[in-house]
């Protein structure tokens, strides 16, 4: 079995470490793990990492995601989701060019503060954990960014469909909290998928049942993207019958190397040594794989 990434679609109830468990034991190897939490309630792209790829969180994880969203406005509960219990109530109907007039607010780096119910760490527990005691602390603000809000359309009243494009770390519930709260509102979250996670979307995504389904036919290896195609968004340099290079390279020495690009995909014929670091006319492999090219 290679090593790579398989683009998992996750299905609401579960929590993203259910998934690395499901997968891990399907597969038969430890060495899993995902690209970033999507909470228990929500759907959709999980990237899952296999073997060696696990490597790629850092790469992986920064990239900007992409969620579907339905919001519903009069209400809040206290997970700012449609599992939580209700804490709040508004009468106030809100309307498509209400939400237009303040999405402008919520563009580009924003502050937001993670809501209770979130796998953040404060002293060393889980913000989630100590709300369900009904203990509440104080969480320091974190800058993220939102390059987009759309409102596709209206579903209903006091219920919208929204598509957002944000920066690793961005909560999506606090976002449309805070939104209905500059609407002198309150809202909650009432369906959460993400559709894109950097380049993995929603239409290449499977199931974990598929992922069975594909073992049992021998065909697994068909749903797991290859290390250097899931760097695809890192320019490529290739060495052509070049020893010399790929062993200093393999070794861990520098070489002279010219490049605009910080990272890049290291290829010396068809093997993908790893992600080279470019830095004042120098290049070494900082993150190695050594992956014969098939």
């Amino acid at each position: 079995m290679r090593d790579g990434v398989i683009n998992i679609l996750k299905a609401p109830g579960m929590t993203s470490n259910d998934v690395v468990y499901d997968i891990r034991r399907a597969l038969g190897i430890k060495r899993v793990g995902h690209t970033g939490t999507l909470d228990p309630g929500a759907c959709g792209v999980l990237p899952v990492c296999i073997g060696k790829a696990t490597r790629l969180f850092d790469y992986l994880a920064e990239k900007e995601k992409e969620y579907i969203t339905e919001v519903t406005f009069g209400k809040e509960t206290d997970t700012l989701d449609s599992y939580g219990s209700i804490t709040a109530h508004c009468d106030r109907i809100i309307e498509e060019e209400d939400i237009l007039s303040v999405i402008p607010e919520f563009m580009g780096e924003i502050e937001q503060t993670a809501p209770m119910y979130s796998a953040v760490s404060v002293n060393g527990e889980r913000l989630y954990k100590l709300a369900r005691r009904g203990i509440e602390v104080e969480r320091k603000k974190r800058r993220v960014t939102v390059s987009k809000i759309e409102l596709i359309r209206k579903c209903g009243a006091n219920r919208f469909l929204f598509k957002t494009r944000c920066s690793k770390g961005t909560y999506i519930r606090t976002l449309f909290s805070d939104i209905a709260h500059s609407l002198n509102s309150c809202a909650y979250v009432s369906f959460l998928l993400r559709s894109a996670s950097g380049r993995f979307n929603i239409e290449d995504s499977v199931t974990i049942n598929e992922v069975r389904e594909a073992l049992l036919r021998g065909d697994e290896n068909s749903l797991i993207l290859p290390v250097h195609e899931a760097l695809d968004f890192m320019p490529k340099v290739v060495f052509k019958d070049n020893e010399q290079i790929k062993k200093r390279l393999i070794n861990g020495a520098s070489i002279r190397f010219k490049n605009d690009n910080k990272l890049i995909r290291v290829f010396c014929d068809e093997q993908f040594l790893g992600i080279g670091e470019c830095e004042d006319g120098c290049m070494r492999i900082k993150t190695q794989f050594c992956e014969e090219i098939k």
